[in-house]
């Protein structure tokens, strides 16, 4: 067994192995440091969180992300956000924790691994109203006023290509393993495209660059009343609307719709909200992506937060099979370009809390 698999099952126990493994790294950033504890945090599909104390070092303590998911097709990286966040600081962006070191090469040990700065966070749910989620759309819009020269989440796969060659081969691949998946949906979403998609729309477009993971759990308030963004590591370049689908999906459950509406008047008073006449097809194919992730973890998840594969399967269903839906955005968005994502966050906000 491998140690990542062994952090995975035993979250909470061999916290001396831990440090006997880490000890040595920690060292490496400070030569003194001895490890107090080290305490399982939480645990998603893809990263492990703990937290280290520290004595003999300049900080009391950080936390270290353990990645022991070793699957290409949800390959992230934390050079990746090391990258961000010195893009972000010669922006004048202080919203990210330091990122101290990490190592995702796997030479040393057999899992990847990132040490950042600890975060105090604010747990008064008070502090998270109307002007959390106002402000939360501020800073998305000043993350996507940052230009970027290529498409795509790894520089080190860096290559030139036009808006339309990424997303038509994105597309492609979606709906290729789609196909395999489920005949019926592929069909709707083969004919959709066929319809609706509209390839001049990329004309003069330029990536930005994209969170793409910009949800209310990584959104937080620090102790100073700071807005701090984190999870980083699958960030990338791109059309601003590959966010703004997310976030009309997982940002305001359980919420009301004037946190909707306060999160995309944010956004538009930076830079307006720049969305194509395509936006409902990146979002129909957002959707099938996320039905084909969900489907591959099947019952080992938790839906506590995220939605289920069925959640995304039933709204293609009910959405898109008739095309009113997109007739509508059509309409729409001829007449206030401005107007329609807010018009759809409303309806995406009505429906959770139906």
């Amino acid at each position: 067994m491998k140690y990542y698999d062994y952090l995975e099952d035993t979250k909470e126990l061999d916290e001396q192995r831990r440090i006997e493994i880490f000890t040595p790294i920690i060292q490496r950033k400070w030569d003194s440091a001895q490890i107090k504890d080290f305490k399982f945090i939480t645990s998603g599909r893809i990263n492990s969180v703990y937290r280290i104390t520290l004595r003999d070092a300049p900080v009391k303590s950080v936390i270290i992300k353990v990645r022991y998911m070793n699957d290409s097709r949800y390959k992230q990286g934390f050079a990746c956000e090391e990258w961000v966040n010195n893009l972000l600081d010669d922006k004048g962006l202080n919203i990210t924790p330091r990122i101290y070191m990490y190592d995702d090469t796997r030479q040393e040990v057999d899992f990847d691994y990132a040490i950042y700065e600890e975060i105090e966070i604010e747990r008064d749910k008070s502090k998270y109203d109307a002007n959390y989620y106002y402000k939360a759309g501020q800073i998305l819009a000043q993350i996507h006023s940052i230009s970027l020269d290529y498409f795509g989440k790894s520089r080190e796969n860096y290559h030139q290509e036009s808006a339309y060659d990424y997303y038509d081969s994105f597309f492609d691949e979606v709906l290729s393993r789609l196909k395999l998946k489920n005949e019926f949906l592929y069909d709707m979403a083969r004919g959709i495209i066929s319809k609706y998609y509209k390839a001049d729309c990329y004309a003069g477009l330029s990536p930005v660059l994209l969170h793409h993971d910009y949800h209310m759990q990584n959104i937080v308030i620090d102790k100073n009343g700071e807005f701090k963004i984190i999870d980083w590591d699958s960030a990338r370049g791109g059309l601003p609307e590959a966010d703004l689908i997310k976030i009309k999906y997982w940002n305001f459950k359980g919420t009301c719709t004037s946190n909707g509406v306060s999160f995309i008047n944010g956004y538009n008073s930076i830079n307006g909200t720049p969305i194509t006449t395509n936006f409902p097809i990146h979002e129909l194919v957002w959707l099938l992506k996320m039905y084909l992730f969900e489907s591959d973890w099947g019952e080992n998840r938790d839906d506590s937060y995220f939605p289920n594969a069925n959640y995304y399967e039933n709204i293609i269903r009910d959405k898109f099979c008739n095309y009113k839906y997109i007739d509508e955005y059509m309409r729409q968005v001829t007449k206030e370009p401005n107007k329609v994502v807010e018009l759809f966050f409303r309806e995406s906000v009505r429906e959770k809390n139906k």
